[in-house]
Protein backbone atom coordinates (compact mmCIF):
# COMPACT_ATOMS: atom_id res chain seq x y z
CA UNK A 1 0.00 0.00 0.00
CA UNK A 2 1.24 3.40 -0.91
CA UNK A 3 -0.03 6.58 1.25
CA UNK A 4 -0.24 9.80 -0.38
CA UNK A 5 -0.49 13.27 1.34
CA UNK A 6 -2.02 16.48 0.54
CA UNK A 7 -0.74 19.41 2.10
CA UNK A 8 -1.23 23.20 1.98
CA UNK A 9 0.43 26.21 3.58
CA UNK A 10 -1.49 29.37 5.43
CA UNK A 11 0.48 32.40 6.61
CA UNK A 12 3.11 31.96 4.65
CA UNK A 13 3.19 36.18 3.26
CA UNK A 14 5.10 37.97 5.94
CA UNK A 15 4.64 41.35 4.63
CA UNK A 16 0.61 41.19 4.38
CA UNK A 17 -0.77 43.86 6.02
CA UNK A 18 -1.77 42.77 8.98
CA UNK A 19 1.34 40.12 9.28
CA UNK A 20 0.36 36.67 10.07
CA UNK A 21 1.52 35.20 13.33
CA UNK A 22 1.88 31.22 12.43
CA UNK A 23 3.33 29.92 9.44
CA UNK A 24 1.12 26.62 9.11
CA UNK A 25 1.49 23.61 6.63
CA UNK A 26 -0.74 21.06 6.98
CA UNK A 27 -3.08 18.41 4.57
CA UNK A 28 -4.72 14.82 4.92
CA UNK A 29 -3.17 11.40 4.34
CA UNK A 30 -4.92 8.26 2.57
CA UNK A 31 -3.91 5.35 0.73
CA UNK A 32 -3.80 6.30 -3.01
CA UNK A 33 -6.79 4.18 -4.73
CA UNK A 34 -8.76 5.70 -2.09
CA UNK A 35 -8.68 9.72 -3.32
CA UNK A 36 -10.11 9.12 -6.61
CA UNK A 37 -13.15 8.21 -4.58
CA UNK A 38 -12.62 11.20 -1.75
CA UNK A 39 -11.83 13.70 -5.31
CA UNK A 40 -15.66 12.42 -6.94
CA UNK A 41 -17.32 12.94 -3.50
CA UNK A 42 -15.70 16.22 -2.88
CA UNK A 43 -16.37 17.06 -6.20
CA UNK A 44 -20.06 16.33 -6.43
CA UNK A 45 -20.39 18.29 -3.03
CA UNK A 46 -18.72 21.39 -5.02
CA UNK A 47 -21.63 21.06 -7.38
CA UNK A 48 -23.99 21.18 -5.15
CA UNK A 49 -25.87 24.66 -4.88
CA UNK A 50 -23.92 27.12 -4.11
CA UNK A 51 -22.11 25.47 -6.62
CA UNK A 52 -18.36 27.14 -6.46
CA UNK A 53 -14.86 25.53 -8.73
CA UNK A 54 -13.34 25.48 -6.00
CA UNK A 55 -12.43 25.75 -2.22
CA UNK A 56 -10.54 27.84 0.03
CA UNK A 57 -11.40 28.45 3.43
CA UNK A 58 -10.40 32.25 3.68
CA UNK A 59 -12.50 32.95 0.39
CA UNK A 60 -15.59 31.19 2.53
CA UNK A 61 -14.72 33.23 4.89
CA UNK A 62 -15.03 36.68 3.39
CA UNK A 63 -16.79 36.43 0.58
CA UNK A 64 -14.21 36.17 -1.95
CA UNK A 65 -13.61 33.86 -4.85
CA UNK A 66 -16.13 31.50 -5.89
CA UNK A 67 -18.09 32.86 -2.61
CA UNK A 68 -18.47 36.25 -4.19
CA UNK A 69 -22.32 37.63 -3.87
CA UNK A 70 -22.84 34.56 -1.48
CA UNK A 71 -24.61 35.52 1.32
CA UNK A 72 -23.08 34.02 4.88
CA UNK A 73 -25.40 31.31 6.00
CA UNK A 74 -25.04 29.87 2.56
CA UNK A 75 -21.30 29.75 2.96
CA UNK A 76 -21.37 28.36 6.04
CA UNK A 77 -23.46 25.67 4.83
CA UNK A 78 -21.20 24.98 1.80
CA UNK A 79 -17.98 24.86 4.41
CA UNK A 80 -20.33 22.15 6.56
CA UNK A 81 -21.21 20.25 4.05
CA UNK A 82 -17.28 19.96 2.77
CA UNK A 83 -16.79 18.86 6.04
CA UNK A 84 -19.15 16.02 5.65
CA UNK A 85 -16.74 14.70 2.97
CA UNK A 86 -13.88 14.83 4.93
CA UNK A 87 -15.78 13.46 8.28
CA UNK A 88 -16.85 10.79 5.95
CA UNK A 89 -13.54 9.50 4.54
CA UNK A 90 -11.91 10.16 7.88
CA UNK A 91 -7.90 10.93 5.97
CA UNK A 92 -5.17 11.50 8.78
CA UNK A 93 -4.74 14.95 9.33
CA UNK A 94 -0.99 15.98 9.49
CA UNK A 95 -0.03 19.73 10.60
CA UNK A 96 3.44 21.63 11.68
CA UNK A 97 3.32 25.57 12.21
CA UNK A 98 5.62 28.00 14.01
CA UNK A 99 5.66 31.06 14.87
CA UNK A 100 7.01 34.18 12.48
CA UNK A 101 8.45 35.97 15.69
CA UNK A 102 10.38 32.97 16.90
CA UNK A 103 11.07 32.22 13.35
CA UNK A 104 12.97 35.87 13.34
CA UNK A 105 14.17 36.23 16.51
CA UNK A 106 15.82 32.55 17.10
CA UNK A 107 16.61 31.02 12.97
CA UNK A 108 16.71 33.68 10.21
CA UNK A 109 20.48 33.83 9.61
CA UNK A 110 21.71 31.06 12.18
CA UNK A 111 21.38 28.16 9.86
CA UNK A 112 22.93 27.22 6.46
CA UNK A 113 21.38 29.68 4.06
CA UNK A 114 20.13 26.56 2.37
CA UNK A 115 17.19 26.13 4.76
CA UNK A 116 17.05 29.28 6.23
CA UNK A 117 13.24 28.97 5.62
CA UNK A 118 9.77 28.70 7.54
CA UNK A 119 9.20 26.39 4.81
CA UNK A 120 12.62 24.32 5.29
CA UNK A 121 11.21 24.19 9.67
CA UNK A 122 7.81 22.84 8.38
CA UNK A 123 8.31 20.84 5.15
CA UNK A 124 10.79 18.62 7.55
CA UNK A 125 8.42 18.63 10.33
CA UNK A 126 5.21 17.67 8.74
CA UNK A 127 7.16 14.53 6.78
CA UNK A 128 8.40 13.92 10.29
CA UNK A 129 4.43 13.88 11.41
CA UNK A 130 3.55 11.38 9.10
CA UNK A 131 6.42 8.77 10.21
CA UNK A 132 5.05 9.30 14.02
CA UNK A 133 1.76 8.64 12.84
CA UNK A 134 3.12 5.29 11.20
CA UNK A 135 5.11 4.37 14.23
CA UNK A 136 2.38 4.85 16.80
CA UNK A 137 0.08 3.20 14.59
CA UNK A 138 2.62 0.23 14.68
CA UNK A 139 3.01 0.14 18.42
CA UNK A 140 -0.61 -0.87 19.43
CA UNK A 141 -0.77 -3.13 15.93
CA UNK A 142 2.27 -4.13 14.71
CA UNK A 143 0.89 -6.26 11.46
CA UNK A 144 0.02 -2.48 9.73
CA UNK A 145 3.78 -2.88 8.92
CA UNK A 146 5.42 0.97 7.17
CA UNK A 147 4.19 2.38 4.24
CA UNK A 148 5.48 4.97 2.37
CA UNK A 149 4.16 8.45 2.35
CA UNK A 150 4.36 10.45 -1.11
CA UNK A 151 3.83 14.15 -0.77
CA UNK A 152 2.09 16.78 -3.12
CA UNK A 153 2.25 19.91 -1.87
CA UNK A 154 0.54 23.29 -3.23
CA UNK A 155 2.84 25.33 -5.57
CA UNK A 156 5.91 26.90 -4.23
CA UNK A 157 8.11 28.19 -6.85
CA UNK A 158 12.16 28.07 -5.78
CA UNK A 159 11.41 27.54 -2.16
CA UNK A 160 9.46 24.27 -3.76
CA UNK A 161 12.44 23.56 -6.00
CA UNK A 162 14.75 23.78 -2.85
CA UNK A 163 12.15 21.59 -0.62
CA UNK A 164 12.96 18.83 -3.47
CA UNK A 165 16.33 18.79 -2.95
CA UNK A 166 16.16 18.92 0.95
CA UNK A 167 13.97 15.56 0.57
CA UNK A 168 16.87 13.63 -1.49
CA UNK A 169 19.38 14.56 1.01
CA UNK A 170 17.30 12.85 3.44
CA UNK A 171 17.05 9.49 2.17
CA UNK A 172 20.73 8.50 3.21
CA UNK A 173 20.73 9.71 6.51
CA UNK A 174 17.36 7.74 7.69
CA UNK A 175 17.39 4.67 9.24
CA UNK A 176 14.50 2.20 9.30
CA UNK A 177 11.46 2.29 9.50
CA UNK A 178 11.63 6.18 8.30
CA UNK A 179 13.59 5.02 4.99
CA UNK A 180 10.84 2.75 3.91
CA UNK A 181 7.94 4.90 4.50
CA UNK A 182 9.88 8.35 2.94
CA UNK A 183 7.94 8.57 -0.66
CA UNK A 184 9.45 9.92 -4.11
CA UNK A 185 10.62 13.32 -4.55
CA UNK A 186 7.66 15.53 -3.55
CA UNK A 187 5.20 17.12 -6.22
CA UNK A 188 4.40 21.02 -6.52
CA UNK A 189 0.96 21.90 -8.35
CA UNK A 190 -1.53 24.61 -7.69
CA UNK A 191 -3.79 23.78 -5.21
CA UNK A 192 -6.94 24.42 -7.17
CA UNK A 193 -6.21 23.31 -10.19
CA UNK A 194 -4.59 19.85 -9.21
CA UNK A 195 -5.61 18.86 -6.18
CA UNK A 196 -8.27 16.11 -5.66
CA UNK A 197 -10.62 18.83 -4.70
CA UNK A 198 -10.92 20.05 -8.33
CA UNK A 199 -14.57 20.47 -9.55
CA UNK A 200 -14.24 18.21 -12.66
CA UNK A 201 -16.48 19.27 -15.85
Amino acid sequence: MILSAHADDSGSDEKSNPPPRFFVLGGYILPVEEWKSFSDAWADELRREPAIDYFHMADAEYGDGPFEGVREEFRKLKVNELADVIHRFKPKPVTSHLEWSQYASIVRGNVDPKIDSPYALLFYQIIRAAHEWQRDMNRISPEIGFHRVDFIFDNQGRVGLRAAQWHDELRPNLSEPHKTMLGSPPVFRMTKRSWPFKQRT
